[in-house]
């Protein structure tokens, strides 16, 4: 009988740590309170194209000619930094920055003097690669639509500020050899403008906890600014920025 007794006592206790192993561990952030403020760091994907035009007039030859240029801006990839923190209930005040930095092709096309005759232009074509930066600041008033213990949803807007260095196609690197019958570019040469715009923006904003202090977040964002540059020679450009952008963010809860 005290054999009998002795099996089931130890069958009972392998029984009761085999419920205790089978218990379901509470979700990231379980018991935590919701987060006053957050840090956050991540890359984005943006996604809208870009294209603008100009004219620029220079001296070839002793001789003025104006060449068209067109300007296409692709997709890229984002820096960003930024930050909130909770001002009423489910209503957040944040910022944030972001940076870019983006190869732009251009095209140039026009008419170029002869070195020796005047009036006789010859058609001219061409292709080149340059650069522009730009820096977003997003100013931001965010409302939480989930605030959970594991999840926070919040979706927002406001002003932002832009400031766009692009580089603008101010003169030609000619191949232009006897008999001079046609003339080809060789590559472009630049000067960098820089121009500030104050826009808006809207954001959509995901966190998942995976701690007590730390959270992945998946952040979108569209935004339009209109950059004007001033080039040392020909019309203000009118630029597009801004658009549709997504990635990913690690967060510091707090």
């Amino acid at each position: 009988m005290q054999r009998h007794a002795g099996w089931m006592a130890a069958a009972a206790l392998c029984l009761a740590g085999s419920a205790a192993a089978e218990t379901p561990e509470p979700p990231p952030g379980r018991g935590a309170q919701p987060p006053k403020a957050f840090v956050t760091v991540g890359l984005s994907r943006q996604f809208t194209k870009h294209a603008f035009d100009t004219a620029v007039s220079m001296a070839i030859y002793a001789e003025d000619t104006t060449i068209q240029q067109t300007y296409r801006v692709g997709p890229g990839t984002r820096f960003d930094v930024g930050g909130g923190a909770r001002i009423a209930g489910r209503f957040m005040l944040g910022g944030a920055l972001s940076r870019r930095t983006a190869d732009v092709s251009v095209h140039v096309s026009g008419s170029v003097p002869h070195p020796f005759f005047f009036n006789q232009l010859r058609p001219v074509s061409g292709d080149d690669v340059v650069q522009a930066r730009e820096i977003d600041i997003h100013i931001q008033a965010l409302v939480l639509l989930v605030d959970a213990p594991g999840w926070l949803v919040a979706f927002g807007g406001g002003p932002t500020v832009v400031r766009l260095s692009q580089d603008v196609a101010t003169g030609l690197e000619l191949d232009d050899t006897y008999p001079f019958t046609s003339v080809g570019i060789t590559s472009v040469t630049t000067t960098r403008v820089t121009g500030l715009a104050l826009g808006g923006h809207a954001a959509l904003v995901v966190s998942r906890r995976i701690g007590n202090h730390l959270a992945l977040g998946m952040d979108v964002l569209w935004s339009q600014t209109r950059v004007k540059l001033k080039p040392p020679a020909g019309n203000t450009i009118p630029v597009r920025t801004g658009g549709v952008q997504a990635g990913a963010a690690l967060r510091l809860l707090f």
